[in-house]
């Protein structure tokens, strides 16, 4: 297994990994799966500031991980979300744990401070693989979304990626960043 850099081509594959989370179950409150153009476009506009990373065998993407900005104002840039989506065929192996801890590794290397993951219930073992990370509840917002005949509460974790600094250290690009010099 590897992770590499998502690309825009890879939006079909991360598209079928990501379909049975939207159609048939309420872990994304999404309700409509985007198609392989939508989330082509979702990674090409990260562009070289917020990570997508994807798991692959060399032949077929098995999960990916990605960063999308907390909130849009400026005072928020050096927080992320944090996200992670794998095939069922590459789950309970121990390639969600390696490629998240990759995307934090990123996300540390291009200074941000805070990372952020939203988590609709029940999910333990989401909830699970967040503490084992480092992410520590926030805060419950019940009723937050309603899907599959249900209303479905939401918990934020949060996890500190780095000590707060004043004034904060400039956001790196991920083109300054070498992937492969980072653990996992």
């Amino acid at each position: 297994m590897h992770i590499r850099r998502a690309r825009p081509e890879d939006g079909w594959a991360m598209s079928d990994i990501y379909r049975p989370f939207v159609a048939k179950s309420w872990i994304s409150l999404e309700m409509d799966p985007p198609d392989g153009p939508a989330m082509a476009k979702r990674i090409g506009s990260s562009g070289d500031s917020y990570p997508w990373l994807a798991l692959t065998d060399d032949e077929h993407i098995l999960g990916y991980a990605y960063a999308n900005p907390h909130r849009s104002r400026a005072g928020y840039r050096t927080s992320v979300d944090t996200a992670i989506y794998l095939h069922a065929a590459a789950r309970n192996r121990g390639w969600a744990m390696r490629l998240y801890m990759k995307l934090l590794q990123i996300l540390i290397a291009q200074n941000r401070v805070m990372a952020f993951a939203g988590i609709v219930l029940p999910n333990p073992a989401s909830l699970r693989l967040h503490q084992k990370l480092g992410y520590q509840s926030l805060a419950r917002y019940p009723n937050v979304g309603y899907k599959l005949g249900a209303w479905r509460d939401t918990i934020w974790m949060s996890r500190e990626l780095a000590p707060p600094c004043n004034p904060p250290k400039p956001i790196r690009l991920l083109s300054e960043i070498d992937f492969a010099a980072l653990e996992t």
